[in-house]
């Protein structure tokens, strides 16, 4: 398993933090199926973020942190960032409620934000969800 290699630990540690994290997602953030929002949906935003804001045509919020993990065994230098801790980098979508619709996780914490868009099933999968 690759993550266990990379970042010291034995695969069962992998798998239970990996099952732990899953667990507190479903239990705690994910009050519906994290999704795209319909036409409609996209409109009402859009109003809120203009009546509220001034912005015109924003549909969602976008935006991304750095996860501190243990220095990687391999291809550590791509994991440093500029504040000198090792990361991956998550990115997430959210709504007006400020209620997740889209969310991205594993890009080395080097990574520049941009590279991380282009490489989210945001991106990737643009024509399907954006209107």
């Amino acid at each position: 398993m690759q993550i266990a290699e990379r970042f010291k630990l034995s695969e069962s540690t992998v798998f239970q933090i990996v099952e732990d994290l899953c667990g507190i997602l479903v239990e705690k953030l994910i009050v519906k199926d994290i999704r795209w929002a319909d036409s409609e949906a996209q409109e009402r935003t859009a109003d809120f973020f203009e009546d509220s804001y001034g912005f015109e045509g924003i549909i969602r919020c976008i935006d991304g942190t750095h996860i501190p993990v243990f220095k990687p065994l391999l291809g550590s230098q791509d994991f440093y960032t500029r504040k000198q801790i090792y990361t991956i980098q998550l990115q997430v979508v959210c709504d007006k409620r400020l209620m997740f619709t889209q969310i991205f996780a594993g890009c080395c914490g080097g990574s520049h934000d941009s590279y991380v868009l282009q490489n989210s099933d945001l991106y990737l999968d643009h024509e399907s969800q954006i209107k």
